[in-house]
């Protein structure tokens, strides 16, 4: 499988997307774990986070209140401490083709994106602080490869203008349904909109869920979604600001075999298979003798014949049919009638 597959629907089932993102904490023994665990997990791609830190943002403060739990680090100071160089990425990449999983990653910046571009990394990830930065998602999608857009942050209103812009690239472009709080309560999931965005793009639709638990990602595989996206560590005990609304290797383990059996059960067709033609067999009725019967005798329903189990000889609902016929030999009490009995 890979990401030009995907964008063409030629998957089997859902794809997993198992966000690594900068849970690293810029460690490539622990990134390499992290693919590793998310692959065995059931990870089909592994994405991560690629911050070129003076290109994306400026130098911030510390921010007691919401990172008291990483020493008071500024957030200039979290990205540039979990960012990878060109030879990092190299690594993970080879890393993560060699064990037969996807690599994925979101830049922040025109120049991550060259970087990407210039390893031959097959997608993009936009991210959802992103999708109305139309300018940015041009360069991107300028590049001319598969590229998931996220929507956290984005309205009804901008989906439709994104629509408008973006409409042609649409076979290039899956749309990412999410929300951006972390994590996000189950009422404000509101994977209900997944089929909608389906059909308003025309295109195959992901879902980004940053809830605890895995009922959302169930219900967006219900609903059409065909990519899910979790948040991956292999630890909430480790440092980092993204840990805490992160599945664990179990958690993403039951989740890729919840998607995968929802997506088995979505069939359409209603058909007696071989199985249940068994219990067809099994628990249906058959036309039986409730007497004896002697040669010559008019069959009667109730008072020679009835029906009972099991289905293996002349249906029930053939009774009426056989009713009055005579016997052409002696026939003992509970056997299945043939048709050369009468």
């Amino acid at each position: 499988m890979n990401f030009k597959q995907i964008f063409e629907g030629k998957n089997k089932y859902p794809i997993l997307i198992a966000e690594i993102g900068i849970n690293h904490n810029g460690s490539i023994k622990l990134a390499k774990e992290m693919i590793l665990k998310a692959k065995f997990a059931g990870a089909d791609v592994v994405k991560f986070q690629t911050h070129i830190v003076d290109k994306e943002m400026l130098r911030d403060k510390p921010n007691k209140e919401k990172a008291s739990h990483l020493k008071n680090k500024s957030l200039y100071d979290i990205m540039d401490e979990c960012s990878f160089n060109k030879k990092s990425h190299q690594i993970l990449i080879d890393f993560a083709k060699k064990n037969s999983v996807l690599f994925l990653s979101t830049p922040f910046s025109v120049e991550a994106v060259d970087l990407l571009y210039d390893l031959k990394v097959d997608a993009y990830k936009i991210g959802s602080g992103e999708t109305n930065n139309y300018d940015f998602i041009n360069y991107v999608l300028s590049k001319k490869k598969p590229t998931f857009i996220s929507t956290g942050t984005s309205s009804i209103n901008d989906i439709n203008k994104f629509k408008r812009k973006f409409y042609k690239f649409r076979k290039n472009i899956i749309l990412m349904h999410c929300t951006s709080n972390y994590p996000t309560k189950y009422i404000d999931a509101n994977a209900g909109y997944i089929p909608i965005m389906r059909k308003k793009f025309n295109s195959i639709v992901g879902f980004s869920d940053h809830s605890k638990g895995n009922y959302a990602s169930f219900t967006a595989v219900a609903l059409g979604a065909k990519i899910i996206e979790r948040h991956f560590t292999i630890s909430r005990k480790l440092p980092g600001i993204d840990q805490s609304s992160s599945s664990e290797p179990h958690e993403f383990l039951e989740l890729r075999n919840g998607i995968n059996s929802i997506y088995e059960s979505l069939g359409s067709e209603k058909k007696v298979n071989d199985e249940a033609k068994l219990v067809i067999k099994g628990f249906s009725q058959s036309i039986v003798s409730i007497k004896d019967i002697n040669k010559g005798d008019k069959l009667i329903p109730k008072k020679n014949i009835w029906y009972k189990r099991p289905g293996t000889g002349i249906p029930s609902n053939k009774i009426k049919q056989i009713a009055g016929k005579k016997a052409k030999k002696n026939i003992k009490i509970n056997k299945l009638l043939n048709y050369k009995d009468f």
